[in-house]
């Protein structure tokens, strides 16, 4: 926990893998990565197989993973990498022993963004604590894709996002959501979901609190959300899908006047306090368009609403920073 930031240097030999095994304790287990290269999550633990069962669970900063007996292991986390330390919680203890380097590195994956619309960085480092919830969504006629996405967050401020997985041992398209909290124990989480298919958000129905190192639902057993479409209706003007949306700082904000109107953009947070007024102004009939820059505020939920003489339309838009 520092003030100002600065730069951690390690040297030295690299470490002898096949004499220095880890042992590992029924329960929760702080271990280290002693390989110089990124690993295959299923490589870097195989030597712990003999004594693996459903229910172990390895986690770190970013990601996580359930194993799963004659699959492997299944989430987030899809490989083990060098300067990194992890939680492993194990039923039956064991001993680790990493492979030497010559049974091949994996190359280190990139992200992919499911939008494609530029940089979208949410910073895990901002919080202290983390848990996960492995959810499926169950929505009437919605199909669900991998340029989908699961949203969490508390009083506006986003606390973790995931596009689906594919979980092969029931061949169906699973959350694997990491959450993050900066104290040990908070409220509620607000939960939405993006339809990349039908271009909606759905507000999702949850009672589910935080809590360090909580591990709700697995891939056999997900937490299921149930939702609503998040409707809106225009008469005296059209405010087009804003794009992009989620962002980082800025989106693009379109719309088109059906007769001369005095038009009012407002940004309200999740609270309903209202955060900057883009514009207040007389409008002929046309299509305008202009961006929102929000460099100067924090990752959340947030409200853009346009008001015309008899008309008030409203679209959520969450900032990923």
């Amino acid at each position: 926990d520092l003030q100002n930031p600065s730069n951690v240097q390690f040297g030295g030999m690299a470490v002898d893998l096949a004499n220095t095994p880890v042992d590992v304790a029924v329960g929760w287990n702080w271990i280290s990565y002693l390989p110089q290269g990124t690993l295959d999550i299923n490589v870097a633990l195989s030597s712990l197989e003999e004594v693996l069962v459903e229910g172990d669970y390895i986690k770190g900063q970013s990601g996580y993973a359930d194993f799963y007996p004659g699959f492997g292991w299944y989430g987030t986390m899809e490989t083990l990498d060098p300067y990194n330390g992890y939680l492993l919680s194990m039923t039956n203890a064991g001993s680790l022993v990493y492979p030497d380097e010559e049974v091949g590195f994996a190359r280190t994956r990139i992200p992919k963004n499911p939008f494609n619309v530029g940089s979208i960085d949410f910073n895990y480092r901002d919080f202290e604590f983390n848990g996960s919830i492995t959810s499926k969504i169950n929505i009437e006629d919605v199909t669900i894709s991998e340029g989908d996405l699961l949203i969490a967050s508390v009083d506006g401020e986003c606390r973790g996002y995931v596009s689906p997985k594919l979980f092969p041992l029931t061949d169906e398209f699973l959350f694997p959501l990491m959450v993050y909290g900066s104290l040990p124990i908070e409220g509620n989480f607000d939960f939405e979901y993006y339809n990349s298919i039908k271009d909606e958000y759905y507000s999702l129905s949850s009672t589910l609190d935080f809590e360090d190192n909580m591990t709700v639902g697995n891939g056999l057993n997900p937490y299921s959300f149930a939702a609503s479409r998040i409707n809106t209706s225009v008469t005296e003007f059209t405010l087009e899908a804003i794009y992009p949306n989620p962002f980082n700082p800025i989106t693009n904000i379109r719309y088109s006047i059906n007769k001369p109107s005095n038009i009012k953009i407002t940004i309200f947070d999740v609270r309903g306090r209202q955060v900057e007024v883009i514009e207040n102004e007389f409008k002929e009939i046309g299509t305008y368009a202009f961006t929102w820059n929000a460099l100067n505020h924090s990752s959340g939920i947030y409200y853009v609403q346009i008001q015309g003489d008899s008309e008030v339309e409203t679209q959520k838009v969450v900032l990923l920073k």
